[in-house]
């Protein structure tokens, strides 16, 4: 039984390490499920976010770490989204807009996250 559980452990991190939607959508549906925040308060998020994108409005890393309530956020849910946002960190250092594959990585992201909140609905 330990093999068992052992292989289905070593399958799920393999999983997240070449599929990052499962620990995206995981994540989204664990921080819904926690009542913190609502299904169609991740939607609602989400639509603002892709609105910005799309109008390539500059943002700073520094403005979008304040606007999050890191103290709201239980310590496993704080350690997921900095490491969603960290590894943007770099692309907001240049005063130029988002290229191209980032805008299209951050879609295809938020794409997940909606359709974890739709699940959850």
């Amino acid at each position: 039984m330990k093999t068992i559980i052992a292989i289905v452990a070593a399958m799920f991190i393999t999983a997240c390490a070449t599929n990052p939607q499962l620990p995206t959508q995981y994540a989204t549906l664990k921080l819904i499920e926690s009542e913190r925040v609502s299904a169609d308060d991740v939607i609602e998020r989400v639509e603002r976010v892709r609105v910005l994108i799309d109008m390539n409005v500059a943002i700073s890393m520094s403005e979008i770490e304040s606007a999050i309530d890191w103290q709201s956020l239980a310590p496993s849910d704080r350690l997921l989204v900095a490491a969603l946002i960290g590894d943007l960190d770099a692309e907001f250092q240049s005063p130029e807009p988002f290229s191209e594959e980032v805008r299209e990585a951050i879609l295809e992201r938020l794409e997940w996250i909606a359709q974890a909140a739709a699940m959850a609905e």
